[in-house]
């Protein structure tokens, strides 16, 4: 996917207009509830496809569906895939795959059973299986050259480590064989999953108490099961020790692994609240395992660490980060970094709900992280909220939209619903350029207006006591690039670029 270095050409920079950045929360009348782990870009609509597991109050059951978020952050519709008889929400998706011809894989597990399913472009089923399989789970796979599907598989024994193993599916879904992913140590659980052509690699962590903690890295054939080489990092004895490293492959076939070293003045085989981190990047030569090139992307951090990572079509990286905030350090939150390809810091941000949903402190998160294609990166989590009727804790879809350089464009702090946006419902924002004021006009009530500059920062915010037509005066603001985004009684918000001369 697209997601190129921000330049300094002046609509080029100004990625928020076209792009339609969001900041959204959802809630359906058909899903109160739901805990999203996945987004993917549907190559044939450009919509973001987020699959969640939540309780229908209508059929009074747990069910496994997908919200498709159209590219300005509006909640096209919910599509039911399957219910579950269970009464208790338990479960969750664990892996959500691009498949050749735009179709999807989807796996998780939900009351013990494992559940795998192929859908095409409209999300329609194409074929579904699934399996008893206590403490078991997907985490991750992909998709073989002859269209074969490999799967990894978690399993937890008595000694609390995973056991790993790789299951094929034929185009078909008929499960075909499996081989397990036999390695020399224990270990605890599996990060990272790249099939690329006919070979598999997975990152893990091993973490023993009172001692190091460690990222490795295996490479296996993914036909025939072959184990082709095997890594790990080092013991470094001024760090505690590494955390989950997460490994993605670049444009030009190099593996990099992404992780948090972690430093403390006390005991290195604890954690306690002395220890500090820095995140790091490792190049791992695919064919070999030789890891090399490890760069420091940042000064120290507390209590940090990396949460997905993706590719960009420059050779960077974009990942997504949870750490204490440097502008203020009496909160945490998560974060968004994009690297060049030369693994250098272009920026870095903080980004939190756009909505106060939380119970308790840091209850809300962010999973997953993609690009796409308009050149933009989405993320998804969810946001810790009560439910009005029953007042307990529950979990809302969280999907986040922000450009290549950054930027979020926020909704207002409404829970988004159902439906897009009619032409007929839109307000109209004119002249366009204009010189030292603007006029709004709408179908009904104007409520709000906040004007953007070019790095998304709120240069005149105004609201108003209702009019369907309104005035902004806007000679106090110097020329340029600007975004106009205004909001009427219904909650309906129109973005328009407008030029100031």
């Amino acid at each position: 996917m697209k997601l190129s270095f921000c330049i300094i050409a002046f609509l080029s920079l100004f990625c928020v207009s076209a792009r339609a950045q969001f900041n959204n929360i959802y809630q359906t009348d058909q899903s109160p509830q739901g805990t999203s782990f996945a987004i993917e870009e549907n190559s044939s609509t450009g919509q973001y496809n987020v699959p969640i597991l939540y309780f229908n109050p209508e059929l009074e059951t747990n069910c496994l569906g997908v919200m498709n978020i159209t590219p300005s952050g509006d909640l096209d519709n919910l599509k039911l895939l399957s219910t579950f008889s269970s009464p208790f929400f338990y479960g969750s998706v664990q892996s959500f795959i691009k498949a050749s011809g735009g179709d999807f894989f989807l796996g998780g597990n939900f009351d013990d059973t494992l559940f795998l399913k192929r859908l095409d472009q409209n999300l329609e089923t194409i074929w579904s299986n699934s399996e008893f399989a206590a403490a078991s789970h997907f985490w991750g796979g992909g998709e073989l050259p002859n269209g074969d599907l490999v799967i990894g598989l978690a399993e937890e024994n008595p000694s609390n480590y995973y056991t790993l193993r790789a299951n094929r599916y034929s185009e078909t879904g008929e499960f075909t064989n499996f081989f397990n992913i036999e390695l020399d140590y224990d270990f605890s659980r599996p990060t990272t999953f790249i099939i690329d052509d006919s070979l598999l690699y997975v990152s893990f962590s091993r973490i023993l108490i009172n001692q190091y903690r460690r990222n490795y890295i295996v490479c296996y054939n993914a036909i025939t099961g072959e184990e082709i080489w095997e890594t790990h990092q080092i013991e470094n004895g001024e760090a505690l020790g590494f955390t989950d490293g997460l490994m993605c492959m670049t444009a030009d076939g190099q593996l990099k692994l992404v992780y948090v070293e972690q430093t403390g003045p006390d005991n290195p085989g604890m954690f306690h609240s002395g220890w500090l981190g820095y995140f790091k990047v490792v190049t791992i030569d695919a064919q070999t395992g030789q890891m090399y090139n490890e760069s420091t992307l940042s000064e120290l951090e507390t209590q940090s660490y990396v949460v997905d990572v993706a590719a960009t079509d420059d050779g960077g990286l974009a990942f997504l980060f949870w750490a204490i905030n440097p502008e203020d350090e009496t909160s945490a939150s998560f974060g968004i970094m994009k690297l060049d390809s030369d693994m250098n810091l272009e920026w870095r941000r903080h980004y939190i709900q756009p909505i106060d949903l939380e119970v308790y402190e840091n209850a809300s998160h962010l999973k997953d992280i993609e690009t796409t294609s308009d050149d933009c990166i989405v993320a998804v989590g969810d946001a810790m909220g009560t439910y009005f009727e029953t007042q307990i804790s529950i979990q809302y879809p969280w999907v986040l939209k922000v450009d290549a350089c950054g930027n979020e464009m926020v909704s207002d702090c409404a829970l988004s619903g159902v439906g897009e946006i009619s032409g007929a419902d839109k307000i109209s924002i004119y002249p366009n350029p204009a010189h030292d004021r603007i006029y709004l006009k709408g179908k009904n009530t104007i409520k709000h207006v906040s004007i953007y500059d070019l790095q998304g920062k709120i240069v005149h915010d105004e609201s108003f006591s209702g009019s369907l037509e309104q005035t902004l005066f806007i000679d106090h603001l110097t020329p340029g690039l600007y975004l106009v985004q205004a909001t009427d009684q219904t909650g309906t918000i129109t973005t328009s670029k407008v030029t100031i001369y």
